[in-house]
């Protein structure tokens, strides 16, 4: 399996249990990655829709597909923070 498919699928596996234990007051808890993830500006990084629902209601987290793939400015501007180790 690539490096890249391997981040992905941990970084949604860890970032979903993540998002579903915190409180809903927790929004803006940094998501660690590694720096590789977003080696340049085009860098997407693929997470269930689960790492959105402490910051969308239940009815548009619904709407949205299972997977979205997003660059870190994307993902920033909908609210999630990223720490890069």
């Amino acid at each position: 399996m690539p490096r890249s498919r391997l981040t992905t699928i941990v970084l949604a596996t860890s970032l979903s249990v993540v998002t579903l234990a915190s409180p809903a007051f927790a929004k803006t808890k940094p998501v660690v990655v590694p720096a590789s993830v977003f080696a340049n500006e085009d860098s997407k990084l693929c997470m269930p829709r689960t790492a959105l629902s402490a910051l969308v209601d239940k009815k548009t987290l619904k709407t949205m597909p299972e997977t979205i793939c997003e660059t870190k400015t994307d993902w920033e501007s909908r609210g999630l923070e990223f720490k890069l180790k």
